[in-house]
C-alpha cells in the first residue's frame, strides 16, 4: 500500500494534534502556534508574549509544514499575534508547496470534501503520524473514530465560520470567534479528548470576573458540601484563568487542605520564581512565566506519580510524585486566599474548575481556546465568575458547590469581600 492510499483511509486528526506537531518541531517555547481550520481554508496563529517577525515565520512555518508532512490543498493563511490581542498584527498567505515533504517524517494530508458549500479541510494521518502525534493504539483510533460526532450533532461553536468572501478579511467580532476556539474543535473525539465539549464562552477577556484585593478577601466552599479530593487511577486537577496584578507571597489561587497540612492541594502565585507554585501533599512544582496584568491560563495535574503545572498551555515544571496519595476529606476549600488570612492573591480569577482525572497537555492546550463545559467527563467543579451578580453565594455548574464571597478578617459583614466586577 502507498503512503497515499494509507493516509487517504486513516481516521481524522483535529488541528490540536497539527498545532502539537507544528510546536514540538519549532525548537522554541517563546511563540506557540494555534492551528484553526474553517471556510476550506487552513489558518495558522504564531503568537507569543512579542510580537513574532513576519519575514522570519514565513519561511520558517513553511519549513514546518514540510517536517511534519502536511498534504494539503486547502489555502494556508499565516497570522501573527502578539498574546493578549484578538486582532492579529500581520496576516500572509503561505506559499506552500508540500511536493518537498520528506517522506520520512511525519505525514498529514488535509483533504475538502465535496460539498455545497467550501468545507474545512479534513486532516488525516497514516499510521506512522497516528503514533507518533497521537499515542493511540490502533484498535485505540479506531474506537474514537467510531465514536467521533457528525458535522451535524456538533455543538454550533464546533462549526466552521461562513464567509461571504474567500479572502480573509475578517471582522473585529469575527476575529474573537476565531481567538475564543470556535473553529479549532472539530474532530475532538480523534485525538482522545474526553467530552471537552465547548461551553457558550467567548474571549476571556470578555465579560466578568471574580476581584480580590489582595489585602484579606476570600471565598470558601463549605466542607459539608464538598466531593472528596482523594487518589485515584484517574488522577486530579485543578485549572483556571487568572489575571494577577502584583506578587503577593504564595498569593492563593486555591487551597484545600487538613488541619495538620498531611494532606493538602495548593495552586499558588510564586512571588519569588514570578510563577505558578503546585503543592500536593508537599510535593512542588514551580513553572516560571506569569506575567502581572493580563490573563494566563493555569492548570496543575496529578497522576499518582508525578505532578506538573502549566502555564498557557505549556509544561513548566514537572516533579516526581512520592508519599501517601492525595486524601483531602475533612476541609473546606479556598479560593484567593489561605483560613488564616496570610496569603491574599491580587488580581482576577474565572473559569475555576476542579477534575477527578489528570487532564492530559492536549486538553489544557485545548482548554486556552475554549472553556470546558459543565458536562465534560469527569469534572467536579466548575466556577465560571462570568455574569454580573450582587450575590454573597455562587454556586459551581457541576455540583451547585456554593462558594461564599467573605472579608477574612470579618466574615460575618456583608461586605468587604471579593467582587464579580467586569473582566479587565
Amino acid at each position: 500500500m502507498s503512503i497515499h492510499d494509507s493516509a487517504s483511509i486513516a481516521p481524522p486528526v483535529s488541528p490540536a494534534a497539527l498545532a502539537t506537531a507544528l510546536n514540538e518541531h519549532s525548537g522554541t517555547k517563546r511563540f506557540r502556534m494555534i492551528v484553526c481550520q474553517g471556510n476550506g481554508e487552513l489558518r495558522i496563529f504564531v503568537e507569543g508574549a512579542t510580537l513574532p517577525n513576519k519575514t522570519q515565520w514565513l519561511p520558517k512555518v513553511c519549513q514546518l509544514l514540510r517536517q511534519v508532512g502536511l498534504k494539503t490543498t486547502a489555502p494556508i493563511y499565516l497570522y501573527g499575534r502578539q498574546i493578549g490581542d484578538i486582532l492579529p498584527r500581520w496576516q500572509q498567505r503561505l506559499a506552500f508547496n508540500p511536493a518537498s515533504t520528506n517522506p520520512a517524517t511525519t505525514r498529514i494530508q488535509a483533504t475538502a470534501a465535496a460539498h455545497s458549500e467550501p468545507a474545512a479541510p479534513t486532516l488525516t494521518a497514516s499510521s506512522t503520524a497516528r503514533t507518533r502525534l497521537l499515542g493511540q493504539s490502533e484498535a485505540a483510533v479506531k474506537k474514537t473514530q467510531r465514536v467521533a460526532p457528525s458535522a451535524s450533532q456538533r455543538s454550533p461553536l464546533a462549526q466552521s465560520p461562513r464567509s461571504q468572501s474567500r479572502q480573509p478579511q475578517w471582522s473585529a467580532l469575527q476575529w474573537g470567534a476565531i481567538a475564543a476556539g470556535a473553529p479549532v474543535m472539530v474532530v475532538l473525539a480523534a485525538v482522545g479528548l474526553r467530552s471537552l465539549l465547548p461551553s457558550s464562552s467567548t474571549a476571556v477577556a470578555d465579560g466578568y470576573a471574580l476581584q480580590f484585593d489582595g489585602v484579606d478577601d476570600i471565598a470558601i466552599a463549605p466542607q459539608s458540601q464538598l466531593p472528596d479530593f482523594v487518589a485515584t487511577e484517574a488522577g486530579f486537577s485543578v485549572s483556571g484563568w487568572i489575571y494577577p496584578t502584583q506578587f503577593n507571597r504564595y498569593g492563593r489561587i486555591v487551597e484545600r487542605s487538613d488541619n495538620d497540612f498531611d494532606d493538602r492541594l495548593i495552586l499558588a502565585v510564586d512571588h519569588e520564581k514570578k510563577g505558578i507554585h503546585l503543592n500536593v501533599n508537599r510535593n512542588i512544582a514551580i513553572a516560571t512565566g506569569l506575567p502581572l496584568n493580563e490573563w494566563s491560563h493555569v492548570a496543575g495535574t496529578y497522576d499518582g506519580e508525578s505532578i506538573r503545572v502549566y502555564i498557557n498551555g505549556e509544561l513548566g515544571a514537572e516533579t516526581p510524585y512520592e508519599g501517601a496519595p492525595l486524601e483531602l476529606t475533612e476541609s473546606d476549600f479556598w479560593l484567593g486566599n489561605n483560613r488564616q488570612n496570610t496569603r491574599p492573591y491580587a488580581g482576577y480569577l474565572k473559569d475555576i474548575q476542579l477534575w477527578q482525572r489528570a487532564l492530559t497537555s492536549a486538553e489544557i492546550q485545548q482548554a486556552l481556546a475554549q472553556t470546558p463545559s459543565a458536562e465534560a467527563a469527569e469534572l467536579l467543579a466548575s466556577w465560571p465568575f462570568a455574569e454580573e451578580t450582587s450575590d454573597a453565594a455562587i454556586a459551581d455548574q457541576v455540583q451547585k458547590i456554593p462558594v461564599t464571597l467573605q472579608n477574612a478578617t470579618a466574615p460575618q459583614t456583608a461586605a468587604g469581600g471579593p467582587q464579580v466586577v467586569q473582566s479587565p
